[in-house]
């Protein structure tokens, strides 16, 4: 007998009882496994572990899938453990106590509470013919007995959600509004949004460690002057240093994080006109509300809270639990490299402790700017750091609005900086080049920040009431967010975005009626050339299928095809002692470069490749079904570069290969045999 906390499992095979005898104990059996026994059970649960077990073996538990009968099997070891350590077990109200022990001590939501399990479990066997009367009328009376909590309204958090809860959007936004009602169409804008944010700041502390004016921003971010003035004067030099240089991102982004909003306008046209000098300018005059705040966005060598979070909400945007996304590792992120080691693919590789499955992101291409900005952040990343967040990026940051006009001062935060670079035009300039979409969220949020909303702070302070966030929303006309928006939204907007079935028509209607009522009410024979053009669903579905499902897979071939025909060079035999036999047993000379070679024009070559291609047709299918990523990385690309190499040979060279293969090709080894059975190639 083996004891593991407080879960009792059997793995002997006989009990012996006080005279000797030996018989057979009680378990509960799945799949030959022994889950449970009655041996340490008291009295008083011993109803309960007859009903479970006669449970197991009715025809409803059999017809289960085989992992809701393990989630039936792990409440039922769950609620035995508890009852034994309760006294409150030997009560009729034995579910609604170990109901309201799940929602208070494991913080669990109604919904979510074994309790529920246990009652479908009881309700399954309440007059099963293999019970006792008083073990049936005994789960009759706690079933009668059993009033649960009630659900929890489902608290639904999602970009769209953060958006729309400011009603007044809509007068402003007019038919852009329509659009937040797609999660597809607002998580494609937000996700571009947040890429190149973090690209530009990867770039930008690159940039600023590889040039000596580093030590200068350090020092103006951490430098303890006599006076603000005196600060303020240091912050001027370093603004003029960075126009004046050729670093283009670290201009960029010292400029947006040091010129305080009220004078950027004024500030940025006189230094068109008259130059760096009038940054000095700006402070004539001046003993109090300066113009510059200090830097701090890209201190240090590691990447700072700021970063940290964007690359955070990118990992959230592939639908990853925030939870997890904050505590991944390195080793989590797979990069599929081609020889020169340009990345192909990229994906998220993580086991998932709560629901204990291995979790796989979507596919990306390596051309993505997710993957790029994901690249660019792990590379200022410590090599000795294995964890690629060590700031609290789970954190409820505030909606810090730059522009909000009642602000007087100007606090470094998370929000304060990114709503000051998503209102930066050049950043705007930069996200419409690499969107190929809209500017959806950019265009919502300049909306929200622009606005003369009256933030949750004033409005209390207003109406000298303790109240809460909510009874703001409901009773101010133009609300502001009072937080930033969270893991938890981007998560859920990216969830929603996969089974979003609205296109950007769908949204914006500008007909007298709907697509709906015309076809249904105008349908006739004369128009159903008009009818199959409204529900174009199957060439909707096979243009998906075609130039988004399958298009990774053929432009990534077509790339690899063009790069190796690009490196390849036919040419006539030669005596050259440079000779070698490549893994495709053809022969190649040598050259300077070693990525690039030549093939020899030969008879044997072309046989060679002839025999490759002839047993590539011959187990396509066979190579499809069993090792298709072999199909996709070697044998295609391998088979169309053959065809090209082979139209570059002489007819003369072709005519006499072709003979020679179709009298030996029976008598050549059969290939791809090891790749055939899915291994590796060999």
């Amino acid at each position: 007998m083996r004891i593991v906390k407080h879960k009792t499992y059997a793995f002997d095979d006989k009990k012996v009882d006080k005279e000797g005898v030996s018989e057979t104990p009680d378990y509960i059996i799945h799949n030959n496994d022994k889950v449970y026994s009655s041996k340490f059970l008291p009295q008083s649960l011993t109803v309960y572990f007859n009903a479970f077990l006669q449970m197991t073996k009715t025809v409803w538990f059999k017809k289960l899938k085989s992992e809701n009968q393990s989630k039936y099997l792990n409440s039922i070891v769950k609620f035995l453990d508890w009852a034994q350590l309760h006294t409150s077990s030997q009560s009729l109200e034995i579910l609604n106590n170990f109901d309201k022990f799940e929602i208070e001590q494991n913080k669990k939501k109604p919904q979510s509470s074994i309790a529920r399990v246990i009652q479908t479990t009881l309700t399954k066997v309440r007059a099963n013919a293999y019970l006792n009367a008083k073990d049936r009328l005994q789960i009759k009376r706690v079933l009668d007995n059993t009033k649960l909590a009630r659900d929890l309204p489902n608290d639904s958090k999602h970009l769209g959600l953060w958006f729309t809860s400011h009603q007044w959007l809509q007068k402003k936004l007019g038919k852009t509004y329509y659009k937040l009602a797609s999660p597809k169409a607002l998580h494609s804008s937000f996700h571009i949004v947040i890429a190149q944010s973090l690209l530009t700041l990867c770039k930008a502390r690159k940039e600023l460690n590889g040039n000596d004016k580093h030590r200068l921003y350090y020092e103006r971010s951490s430098a303890k002057a006599t006076s603000s003035r005196e600060q303020q004067h240091l912050i001027s030099e370093l603004l003029k240093e960075t126009h004046q240089s050729a670093m283009q991102p670290v201009h960029q982004v010292v400029w947006t994080e040091c010129i305080k909003p009220l004078f950027e306008n004024e500030i940025h046209d006189a230094v068109n006109k008259n130059g760096a000098c009038e940054l000095t300018n700006a402070l004539k005059g001046k003993n109090t509300d300066y113009p510059y705040r200090r830097p701090s966005v890209l201190c240090g060598e590691a990447p700072s809270i700021v970063e940290q979070t964007l690359c955070y909400w990118l990992l959230c945007g592939l639908a990853i639990q925030p939870t997890d996304a904050a505590k991944m590792k390195k080793k989590d992120l797979i990069f599929n490299k081609s020889n020169a080691g340009l990345t192909r693919f990229f994906q998220v590789k993580y086991f998932k402790g709560r629901a204990k499955i291995k979790y796989e992101s979507p596919l990306l291409l390596g051309g993505d700017l997710v993957v790029q900005a994901i690249e660019s952040y792990l590379d200022l990343l410590p090599d000795n750091q294995k964890r690629l967040f060590t700031d609290k990026v789970t954190a409820a940051f505030s909606f810090s609005n730059p522009y909000q006009k009642s602000r007087k001062s100007h606090p470094f935060s998370v929000g304060y900086f990114l709503i000051k670079l998503w209102n930066a035009d050049w950043f705007k300039k930069e996200v419409a080049v690499k969107n190929v979409g809209d500017s959806l969220f950019l265009d919502v949020l300049n909306t929200l920040i622009r606005s003369k909303g009256i933030t949750f702070e004033e409005w209390k302070s207003k109406s000298k009431k303790n109240t809460d966030y909510e009874q703001y929303l409901l009773n101010c006309s133009n609300t502001l967010p009072e937080k930033l928006f969270s893991g938890t939204h981007i998560k859920n907007t990216s969830v929603y975005s996969r089974s979003d079935r609205y296109r950007e028509g769908d949204l914006v209607n500008d007909n007298s009626h709907t697509s709906l009522t015309e076809k249904l009410s105008y349908m006739t024979d004369q128009n159903k050339d008009w009818v199959n053009q409204v529900g174009r669903i199957t060439r909707l579905v096979l243009d998906d299928i075609e130039n988004h499902a399958l298009s990774p897979c053929r432009q990534f071939i077509d790339n690899e095809v063009y790069e190796k025909v690009l490196k390849t060079r036919v040419s006539q035999a030669t005596s050259s002692q440079k000779a070698r036999v490549n893994n495709l047993n053809m022969h190649v000379e040598s050259t300077e470069s070693s990525e690039d070679f030549v093939v020899i024009e030969s008879t044997d070559n072309a046989v060679s490749m002839l025999h490759y291609i002839e047993q590539a047709e011959l187990n396509y299918v066979r190579l499809s079904n069993n090792n298709p990523e072999f199909v996709e990385n070697t044998l295609i690309i391998n088979v169309e570069w053959m065809f090209h190499c082979l139209s570059q040979f002489s007819p003369k060279t072709l005519k006499s290969a072709n003979k020679l293969f179709n009298e030996i090709k029976d008598v050549l080894p059969k290939l791809f045999l090891n790749e055939s059975a899915g291994n590796i190639s060999i």
